[in-house]
């Protein structure tokens, strides 16, 4: 791994990017406040590995852009989705093509900005997995000192650059929406990952021919991915799939570990489940800060109506829509009853905001949920469902 940047990094002799970008993101290269990548190809191959990180650091506060070129089948449905989910509401997306199909779009850049410094590797990895750990890549690894005249000039024309990718006016990038992706679908400009070109993945005809002398030989070199947490977990019972998850906006809440209480399972003691999602702090923080859980989620959905249910106690509740995914198995959009009870923090902070799950509760039983972790997103878009994940 090259701690010093201002080197080469060849991929896999002396580091991988996957290693230099997730090190990078837990600031062991310095302080930095926004990421910009640009690829010809994204795949969810490589996403996968990206997701949770830069979910968590876009949801301190900091900003992402991505600039993908549509060429060639190389960038995926699913891969696009992808950076949409973890872009939250302080990120961009930002798609590229020409109409000329001798010309492709091929950079790779990945650039990371703060106050006083900047970051910059050029190379030739795409954000796929083979990019990311096991191609034979290489790239230049330059620290831009900002104090320092010739750098700035350094990082103002890489900036240049991307500015231009990423302008409409020139009639060859469009920042991605649902309704851009459907019609980059419909146009067959993007596919699905079972359609397009697999690059890090054999195909049969590689496979067959592998098998028969050749004038090459298998590599010397180790090269393995790293195993990605959110996939390992499997349901304990089949759950429906309906339809496709929309893009996720920042993450608003976490529990580490469910109580069997709020998943329909009756506790150690003999307690019965309370039928409900119980919203309490669980050590979730906001600017570095605990969340006063007893106002806290009352603020969060306060966009939607909320009605008295009661006058003694005050309780007030309203329908708000969910998009559920649980242990990687979306189970569509529901709307469920969110009850708030200010006179249940009696003074001992205790939590008063809860989310009863209604014609979920069924489900929820049988997929055993007792430890599990869940997050709560809000929505990408206005309008849009709060995105609950339970994995």
């Amino acid at each position: 791994m090259p701690d010093k940047p201002g080197r080469i990094l060849i991929q896999p002799h002396s580091a991988t990017l996957g290693e230099f970008l997730l090190n990078a993101f837990a600031g062991q290269f310095g302080s930095f406040h926004s990421f910009t990548a640009v690829v010809a190809f994204v795949k969810q191959s490589g996403t996968q590995h990206l997701v949770e990180t830069i979910e968590k650091w876009v949801a301190e506060g900091n900003k992402v852009k991505f600039i993908v070129g549509t060429d060639h089948r190389g960038t995926s449905k699913e891969g696009l989705e992808d950076l949409m989910r973890m872009i939250g509401r302080r990120g961009e997306v930002w798609v590229s093509g020409v109409a000329e199909a001798h010309i492709t779009f091929h950079p790779k850049v990945y650039l990371f900005e703060g106050d006083a410094q900047a970051l910059a590797l050029i190379g030739s990895h795409n954000l796929t997995q083979g990019g990311l750990f096991t191609n034979d890549e290489a790239a230049a690894i330059q620290r831009l000192d900002l104090s320092v005249k010739e750098d700035r000039e350094t990082l103002r024309s890489l900036k240049e650059a991307i500015t231009n990718w990423s302008d409409p006016a020139t009639g060859n990038a469009r920042k991605l929406t649902k309704r851009v992706l459907a019609r980059l679908l419909k146009d067959g400009i993007v596919v699905t990952e079972s359609e397009s070109s697999d690059e890090g993945k054999e195909t049969k005809s590689q496979t067959k021919s592998s098998s028969k002398k050749s004038v090459f030989k298998k590599s010397a070199v180790k090269r393995k991915a790293p195993s990605v947490k959110r996939h390992v977990n499997k349901p304990k019972k089949s759950l429906p799939v309906v339809g496709v998850a929309t893009a996720r906006g920042r993450l608003v809440w976490s529990r580490r570990s469910l109580p069997a209480s709020s998943v329909q399972q009756p506790s150690r003691t003999g307690t019965n489940p309370t039928g409900g999602l119980r919203l309490v702090q669980a050590d979730f923080q906001v600017r570095g800060k605990a969340i006063d859980q007893t106002k806290y989620f009352r603020i969060l959905f306060r966009s939607y109506r909320w009605q008295t249910a009661s006058t003694k106690p005050f309780v007030e509740t309203a329908q708000v829509l969910f998009e559920i995914t649980i242990r990687g198995k979306y189970v569509g959009r529901h709307t469920l009853t969110v009850r708030h009870k200010p006179s249940g923090e009696a003074g001992q902070h205790n939590y008063t905001t809860s989310v009863s799950w209604g014609e979920l509760g069924e489900t929820i039983r049988k997929a055993a949920l007792t430890g599990a972790r869940l997050d709560l997103y809000a929505p990408a878009n206005p309008g849009e469902p709060f995105h609950i994940v339970i994995s």
